[in-house]
């Protein structure tokens, strides 16, 4: 049997020195890695085809992934931007926000990581906090970049979700390496996980079969920590059941 064919939504890196107009597309090679290693097979899935030329892709496609990324902007949660907030991607916005609804319809299966837990939120009407802060705002750091790899913080798994029984435990550690995080939670969603100082960490669709969002790298540790690794091979599994 084929291996399933699972896509990577891309970002835009911009073009190099100013008499470069070429923009590239880009993937980080772990989700690759991580999604070979469960079984499966990747396919970039191009933010700059826009809503239309993504879910054309997706009609061949036996799953998704959200890949992580820059800021999600806030005219799609009906705010104006705020001091902290990133560099944004409209048209890559544009995209996953209609590959969620896609996967959704489809009963494709789709997993959200850092940035893409957002979009999954805001796709179905929640929202996003554009900056956690500094120590000051009474949030943890979760932007570690001194950890490499390795794990940064814990999350406590809600019991009774997908996610709680994928990972068989209800605390672990976990990397992280974002600024921005799920705000008002969307109606169709539910939390699955959360860091100590009550940031959403886990978010997953309540009647979808497969619709899981993360805001750690499962993909940077999944040889590493068994729950990383447990939430790919459930992701790539599914996938193949299709």
């Amino acid at each position: 049997m084929a291996p399933p064919l699972i896509g990577l939504t891309t970002r835009t890196i911009p073009a190099d020195g100013p008499l470069s107009v070429i923009r590239s597309q880009a993937i980080g090679e772990s989700y690759v890695d991580a999604i070979r290693f469960a079984g499966g097979l990747s396919v970039a899935i191009p933010s700059s085809l826009g809503p239309v030329g993504v879910v054309a892709i997706a009609r061949r496609l036996d799953g998704i992934v959200l890949t992580g990324g820059g800021d999600v902007d806030p005219v799609h949660f009906e705010e104006e931007p705020r001091p902290g907030l990133g560099v944004i991607e409209p048209e890559r916005d544009e995209a996953e926000i209609a590959l969620c609804h896609y996967a959704l319809r489809h009963d494709l299966p789709l997993l959200a990581v850092c940035r893409g837990i957002q979009v999954l939120n805001v796709a179905f009407g929640g929202g996003v906090i554009q900056d956690l802060g500094g120590s000051e705002s009474g949030y943890l750091n979760h932007d570690l970049k001194t950890y490499g790899e390795g794990p940064g913080h814990s999350v406590d798994i809600v019991a009774g979700t997908k996610l709680a029984g994928i990972v068989k435990t209800t605390r672990f550690r976990v990397n992280s390496y974002h600024h921005q995080a799920v705000g008002e939670i969307a109606s169709e969603l539910e939390i699955s996980a959360r860091a100590p100082d009550g940031v959403v960490e886990g978010l997953e669709h309540k009647t979808a079969r497969f619709m899981i969002g993360v805001e750690w790298h499962p993909e940077r540790s999944y040889l590493s920590a068994p729950e990383a690794g447990a939430l790919i091979t459930a992701f790539v599994d599914t996938c193949g059941d299709r």
